[in-house]
């Protein structure tokens, strides 16, 4: 087992939520059934260790104390999203809603890829400023809107078997716990509200406001 599903198990049993391992098959299937308030629910885990490629920044960071670690923000989010998406539509089969686990276990030196911004901008696409540029340099350039753009992995027509994606991180402040970040565009959704009595918190896109970008806004209790 990977310390991510221990964790996750442990977190089912200090939450009195019944789980079942979900019985690998030659097929790809996700980890596990949940049911939380009498609602089942479909989950799959992913881990995110150090790449071998890292893992040699690491050693060079030891001996020399110098480090630089790339990458566009989110795509760690959007590999997970990739493959889980059929995993999860396998058995959900547009019946159950379905939750994408996330776990970082990578050095702080490598970042977080499971911090907000990176969950958002690896489910709805990196974001971007549209501009009405002027012809001639006098008149001052206007911002028209602030929006996602490229690399979305969820949409209306993408991996809508997705109902949320949950960030499993344990700090010594909140011990285990479950930041739920819910899909829009899931189509069976998670219910809100559902997770709020456990040690959990839920978040959704804010409304749409021309000119401004969306955040995550946290449902109430």
């Amino acid at each position: 087992m990977t310390i991510s599903e221990k964790m996750f198990e442990q977190y089912c049993e200090e939450n009195s939520i019944g789980w079942t391992r979900i019985v690998e098959s030659t097929e790809k299937r996700p980890d596990y059934y949940i049911s939380i308030a009498g609602v089942n629910i479909v989950v799959e885990i992913k881990q995110f260790d150090p790449s071998k490629e890292q893992k040699k920044l690491l050693r060079k960071f030891k001996e020399n104390g110098r480090f630089y670690n790339g990458g566009t923000p989110g795509d760690k989010v959007r590999s997970a999203i990739k493959k889980a998406g059929p995993q999860l539509s396998t058995l959900s089969k547009k019946r159950y809603p379905s939750i994408l686990v996330l776990y970082n276990n990578l050095p702080f030196v490598l970042g977080n890829p499971t911090e907000p911004y990176n969950i958002k901008v690896g489910m709805y696409g990196l974001e971007r400023i549209d501009l009405n540029m002027p012809r001639d340099f006098k008149t001052p350039t206007v911002i028209v809107d602030r929006k996602f753009g490229k690399k979305r992995k969820l949409t209306k027509e993408h991996n809508t078997s997705i109902s949320a994606l949950a960030v499993l991180p344990n700090t010594k402040e909140k011990g285990l716990w479950l930041d739920v970040y819910h899909n829009e565009h899931a189509a069976i959704e998670l219910p809100k509200g559902l997770v709020s009595s456990l040690r959990a918190a839920e978040f959704v896109l804010s409304e749409k406001i021309q000119g401004e970008f969306q955040e995550w806004r946290q449902v109430a209790r």
